[in-house]
């Protein structure tokens, strides 16, 4: 059918990509979302490299503010994904 969309491919072919090499941002380019990329293990690092959200990874994978700061999102990136002052409290800046 033409114009369809495909769903994305099964997360344990997700794994199997990982395995030989494929980045996080390429697959979530063929259409993988944070939901089929938690059942991966991606660091935040590379999660937030592909372009997925503090929120996303917060909700999908419940990261702490401290490991997204860990994985390159900046405080307000943090702060947006729903994080009150006392968790921002302490991560740096």
């Amino acid at each position: 059918m033409v114009g369809a969309t495909r769903p994305p491919p099964s997360p344990p072919l997700c794994r199997r990509l990982e395995d030989v090499g494929f980045p996080a941002k390429i697959l979530r380019e063929s259409g993988y979302s944070v939901e089929d990329m938690a059942k991966c293990s991606f660091t935040a690092s590379e999660l937030h490299g592909a372009g997925f959200t503090a929120q996303g990874l917060r909700v999908h994978l419940g990261l702490s503010a401290k490991e997204l700061k860990e994985g390159g999102y900046s405080v307000p990136e943090i702060k947006s994904a729903g994080f009150s002052a006392w968790q921002l409290k302490g991560i740096g800046s």
